[in-house]
């Protein structure tokens, strides 16, 4: 067996197998690498069909490819960062209508990583309350009395 990843061979009781796409790992971090990569390309996907949705095209252009590298290179806004901030913008608060750029994903990063923080906060202090209600018995009664 080979390594998917870095092409050492395996010894025959030590290695890892991902059972979707057959493939065997040499090590934990190649392993690792693996499920890194594969999370990022269905982040990456998942932006693409954000965009697809918010601004009605097949594809993101040329232009919006550039402009997400670019952000995920040089701002390390992740893929999936970027389809929270368009999300948030144009579907939550209705903030601009698309055009054919993305300069939206800059500007509002800030204002959107405090408004999922918020709402992550008021999830949790729901569930808080939720959880430190005390239990409550119910008790059905009958209308029918017993007769003796």
């Amino acid at each position: 067996m080979i390594c998917a990843k870095c092409k050492k061979t395996i010894s025959s009781n030590n290695y890892y197998y991902y059972d979707p796409d057959e493939k065997y790992y040499c090590s934990e971090e190649c392993f690792r690498y693996f499920l890194q990569t594969k999370k990022e390309e269905e982040d990456r996907k998942f932006l693409y069909e954000t965009i697809r949705r918010i601004y009605r095209v097949v594809f993101p252009s040329p232009r919006m490819l550039g402009e997400i590298k670019n952000y995920k290179e040089k701002l390390g806004i992740t893929y999936k960062q970027q389809a929270a901030i368009l999300h948030y913008v144009y579907e939550v608060a209705k903030k601009e209508s698309p055009w054919e750029g993305l300069i939206a994903i800059p500007n509002y990063k800030d204002e959107t990583k405090e408004y999922y923080e918020a709402a992550r906060k008021r999830k949790d202090d729901v569930d808080n309350f939720i959880e430190n209600q005390p239990e409550q018995k119910v008790i059905m009664m009958s209308d029918q009395t017993s007769k003796n």
